[in-house]
């Protein structure tokens, strides 16, 4: 199963599906607070870097209220991330997350 994530997206759907006190625990991360102002900020700093990001989730696995996301993304370094300058380099990389699902 794969499914694209598309590119851009609507920001503004993270009110509606993030929860306030929503925490991102990924140690690669700055950290920009908690609920979806900050996963906003998230999804911005990474959206800079890479203007052409596209996601795909390639599996999701249902275990009671958690969902584990298997994903692969995509994009062209063109600004600087983190202290790191563009590389104008393709960048592919895969991970894995585990989402908490409440409310539905």
């Amino acid at each position: 199963m794969s499914r694209d994530a598309g590119a851009g997206g609507n920001l503004a759907v993270a009110v509606e599906i993030i929860a306030a006190n929503h925490v991102n625990h990924d140690p690669a991360t700055p950290y920009f607070g908690k609920g979806p102002d900050g996963v906003k900020q998230i999804v911005m700093l990474y959206r800079r870097a890479f203007p052409d990001l596209h996601f795909t989730i390639d599996q999701i696995v249902d275990a009671d209220d958690f969902l584990a996301v298997r994903y692969s993304a995509t994009g062209t370094h063109r600004a600087e991330l983190r202290g790191v300058a563009p590389t104008n380099k393709a960048v592919k990389v895969e991970g894995e997350a585990i989402y908490r699902i409440s409310r539905g």
